[in-house]
């Protein structure tokens, strides 16, 4: 082998000691927890800054290891001849993309048990010791470090260090001794959360490769799929937020007394893994179709019937409805993530944006009219003597079911303003869905509806997975934003269950709250009454809650306005403030989140959005109670109970 010289490393050798350190840490696991959200280029320059800035402190010598004119090693030793300082001196900022949380709880407990062993006295610190992975095992680390404690037996110094339990043995070798075992709990930085995202989606994969023993099972396949989902959302969701602030996708969180900068457009993020599942999945729904289509399906013992073509080949009755149904919310979701993510690049007007989900409904609408073309609606028993037992809407069905598409995601997106409310109520409409669909799958006959709703259930299921995974990014206090691509998205995904599912009107049963809101924010919309850029409760820095944020009048309102405004103030739907000669300076914005905080009060973000909830699973359980079960009170029957 080549001789090793060791040198001192001065300031010209720090982009190389620079790139060593790099590239020896990279691949430790705790390397990746704290650093992994910073790119290598954001990495390097960090690392120089801290090395030039050691440099200068008297204290600290760099050693060099070099091979052939190349570093392939270097060590950073601190020589404290007078007392080392016992107070905390540990570095406090770790760079745009650091888990600076986890960094703080690792570095901090280091160098804390560091300042009680040693503060207070004279003695050496090993604090860096690193060898090129292809120069390791050379003997290269152990010269640098007797090279270091050659100095402190001179300077008569005792000498500390921490060593991982990889380089504990090295150390022993050297003479060191354990003194104390430095624990740092990573549970609650992503130490297990890596492992156990990996042994979710190792246990996903496992069970879809299992389902093609049977056949297919389409609904296990689907909840293994959601288990991607969720750990590809979740892991993509922290991987992806430091590139989407330098893209320049960030906001400023308001509703926190320090307005830190956080990613935003992160619902573009779980559109696009949603939709990569759904494709993906779509042979599953078809699989014992493309069984008995392909040469040795008359081996299956499930009976299929065969139709002879005129080819006289013998082909099996693919269900071509079934999946024109799947491909057609494919095309809409895509259109509307578009329309989403152009919202969150574009900030697009409202007034250019409201009607574009209605244009991505048409595909489905397309099928559904091809495929069923029902467009007759059963008349209520009280009014059947006048319009009888079904009335046939015709064209105006479908210009229904374009209001739904069209609501939906514009209800979602109005219904927002303080961490995690978006995707809080949507998982509520989600789950609740899934409940309804339970309701006729685990009915003890078949069931005429029985497809539609399985249809349901895959979609549903690996949105829920998604958005379980934006939620934990997203909930009080908030890491990122969701953008309005996961409004879009989300309120998308319910119309195409909602139309495709024959369940539209059941749909808008768990939308009530939302349909509130959309009412008593109209005046504001259309607009009637001055409406401001943004409508979200005011942060009040003082008392760190949340409080019905305000429409300042510069001038009176007409009286027609002001008549109104005192009206919603009397039955408490809004709150005023006059001035001494009775006209109104203030009023209240249309949200049903201010209203929230005009009856209760003012309450923390995350109360609040708890509260919302809350009312939004009673409002749904309600809706769905009443759907099941008062539906018989004003039609002759129920499709829960067709046999």
């Amino acid at each position: 082998m080549a001789d090793i010289q060791i040198l001192p490393a001065t300031w010209d050798d720090v982009h190389h000691l620079a790139l060593l350190n790099y590239h020896g840490f990279k691949e430790a696991p705790v390397t990746s927890l704290m650093f992994g959200g910073q790119s290598e280029e954001e990495r390097l320059a960090n690392t120089e800054h801290y090395l030039k800035k050691a440099l200068e402190d008297p204290t600290c010598k760099f050693t060099k290891a070099v091979i052939n004119g190349q570093i392939v090693a270097f060590a950073q030793w601190h020589y404290y001849v007078e007392p080392m300082a016992v107070e905390d001196d540990s570095p406090s900022n770790w760079g745009e993309g650091a888990n600076g949380p986890l960094c703080d709880a690792f570095f901090g407990t280091m160098f804390k048990v560091r300042r009680e062993q040693m503060g207070g006295k004279r003695c050496a610190v090993l604090a860096i010791l690193v060898t090129d992975p292809n120069y390791q095992g050379r003997g290269v680390g152990s010269l640098l470090c007797n090279e270091g404690l050659r100095i402190a037996d001179q300077e008569k110094l005792p000498a500390w260090l921490e060593a991982s339990a990889k380089g504990r043995k090295l150390y022993q070798r050297l003479g060191f001794e354990d003194v104390v075992d430095i624990v740092t709990d990573l549970s609650k930085y992503g130490g297990e959360e890596s492992l156990s995202l990996l042994s979710l989606a190792f246990a996903s994969f496992g069970i879809i490769a299992n389902t093609f023993r049977g056949d297919g099972e389409p609904l296990i396949a689907s909840l293994a799929f959601s288990g991607i989902a969720f750990t590809a959302s979740y892991a993509m969701i922290r991987w992806l937020g430091p590139t989407f602030m330098k893209a320049g996708l960030k906001g400023k969180d308001m509703s926190k007394a320090h307005k830190k900068e956080i990613p935003e457009t992160m619902g573009a993020v779980c559109a696009v893994v949603y939709l990569l599942i759904i494709i993906i999945f779509i042979p599953f729904p078809f699989y014992k179709d493309i069984v008995a289509a392909t040469s040795g399906g008359g081996n299956r013992d499930v009976v299929i019937e065969l139709e002879n073509v005129q080819t006289g080949r013998f082909l099996h009755r693919f269900p071509h409805s079934k999946l024109a149904s799947y491909l057609s919310a494919i095309l809409s979701l895509q259109s509307v993530a578009i329309l989403g993510i152009g919202d969150d690049l574009f900030d697009i007007r409202w007034r250019h944006k409201f009607f574009i989900p209605g244009i991505a409904s048409i595909p489905i609408l397309i099928v559904y009219f091809v495929d069923f073309g029902v467009t007759q609606i059963v008349i209520p028993i009280p009014l059947r003597p006048y319009l009888g037992g079904l009335f046939d809407l015709g064209l105006l069905y479908y210009v229904y079911m374009a209001a739904v598409a069209i609501f939906c995601p514009n209800s979602i997106n109005i219904m927002a303003g303080i961490n995690g409310i978006e995707v809080s109520q949507s998982l509520v409409i989600a789950f609740l869905l899934v409940l309804n669909d339970c309701f006729y799958l685990l009915a003890p006959y078949p069931h005429p509806a029985t497809d539609s709703h399985l249809f349901s259930l895959y979609m549903l299921l690996p949105f829920i997975g998604v958005s379980l995974a934006l939620w934990c990014h997203n909930w009080y206090p908030s890491r990122v934003f969701v953008g309005d691509t996961y409004c879009y998205f989300a309120g998308m995904v319910f119309a195409v269950v909602g139309i495709l599912g024959h369940f539209s009107k059941t749909l808008l049963l768990l939308f009530m709250p939302q349909i509130f809101n959309s009412l008593y924010s109209a005046p504001q919309l259309l607009p009637l009454i001055p409406c401001p850029r943004h409508r979200l409760p005011r942060f009040n820095a003082r008392t760190g809650l949340m409080e019905a944020s305000v429409t300042e009048w510069q001038y009176p309102p007409k009286p027609i306005v002001a008549l109104f405004l005192n009206l919603l103030h009397r039955l408490h739907l809004l709150r005023v403030t006059t001035n001494a000669d009775g006209q109104i300076t203030e009023s209240t914005n249309f949200t049903i989140l201010n209203l929230w905080l005009v009856w209760f009060g003012p309450k923390r973000e995350d109360r609040l959005a708890i509260e919302l909830l809350v009312m939004q699973t009673f409002c749904g359980l309600v809706g769905l109670f009443v759907r099941h079960n008062f539906a018989l009170w004003i039609f002759e029957s129920d499709n829960w109970s067709v046999r």
